[in-house]
């Protein structure tokens, strides 16, 4: 599925905007803005259950560090791809998930991934190079 220029293939995929949140489905927006956002160094929590992410939107500025801990509170492996996205320093920590889980999430051209198990916490550290579109 192509939304606004990004390719989604799973419901659980992530959209990237830029001064809009794109909120399609149960995905999570990501903004990335200029110069305003979260506080260096701290961390966003998104929890994950089947079929809904909580909260809907997450927020960055270019040039300083993402930390997004993905908690899974489902039943199943959960993945949080951010899809069309230039970053450096990107940093995930997948727990709990199986060794089949897959080696090609996260691994397409400007895409970062992490994943959790049923019950865990992984976290996904990541600094976006510019804003959203």
């Amino acid at each position: 599925m192509n939304i606004g220029g990004r390719t989604v293939t799973r419901n659980r995929k992530l959209a990237v905007g830029g001064a809009v949140t794109m909120i399609i489905g149960g995905l999570v927006g990501v903004v990335v803005l200029a110069t305003t956002g979260p506080a260096v160094g701290s961390a966003q929590t998104v929890v994950a259950r089947e079929m809904a992410y909580v909260p809907i939107d997450v927020t960055g500025v270019v040039g300083r560090p993402v930390t997004i801990q993905f908690k899974n509170e489902g039943l199943l492996e959960h993945d949080f791809n951010v899809m069309g996205i230039r970053a450096s320093g990107v940093k995930a920590v997948d727990v709990g998930v199986s060794s089949a889980h897959g080696s090609a999430h996260g691994s397409a051209p400007e895409a970062v991934h992490v994943a959790a198990g049923p019950g865990k916490t992984g976290t996904l550290t990541f600094t976006p190079l510019v804003a959203g579109e």
